[in-house]
């Protein structure tokens, strides 16, 4: 997959949680909307919990019960593999699933400020929840359900997101 040298290793799309076997294999669980977009991959930023990280190459990529089986380079064993609990696995921006149109990466929306079709300043996005049916935006005024009747645009240039409040949200 084609990435700019320099460019951050910012985007998480898994947590390792295990280790699988003998030969080294991470249980890992994934942080992203696109988890099918890690058969992709040929390598990672691998952080453990407890230093810095480093570039390694993805060797093998299984699909096990709710997340994979992944073998890396470096990690020849179970007791290696153990270790790495907690460890954290990022890509590049432009190594990630491309978005769909109206989709965001939730760094993109962390750090908006929020102000109503009126003009009124919310505030600023300070998260993003993760619901089943929805994100939702929080902000020190409100929490705003993103959907369409209420977020009307995303101006990232502008660094705001527009809404048109519905009764009772403000």
């Amino acid at each position: 997959m084609g990435d700019t040298e320099g460019e951050p290793w910012d985007l998480i799309i898994g947590k390792v949680v295990g280790a699988h076997g003998i030969r080294g294999e991470l249980k890992v669980i994934p942080l992203t909307d696109f988890p099918e977009h890690i058969h992709e991959l040929d390598r990672v930023l691998l952080t453990p919990s407890n230093g810095p990280g480093t570039v390694s190459e993805i060797e093998s990529v299984r699909t096990h019960k709710r997340g994979f089986l992944i073998g890396l380079a470096g990690v020849p064993d179970r007791a290696s593999a153990q270790r790495l609990r907690g460890a954290t696995l990022a890509i590049r921006r432009s190594m990630g699933a491309p978005l769909p149109e109206g989709h965001y990466y939730v760094d993109d929306i962390v750090g908006l400020r929020v102000v109503t079709t009126d003009g009124d300043v919310v505030g600023e996005i300070t998260d993003v929840l993760r619901t089943g049916a929805n994100d939702v935006y929080v902000t020190e005024r409100a929490l705003i359900p993103a959907i369409p009747d209420v977020v009307k645009r995303v101006d990232l240039e502008a660094g705001q997101l527009i809404i048109e409040p519905i009764e009772g949200l403000l």
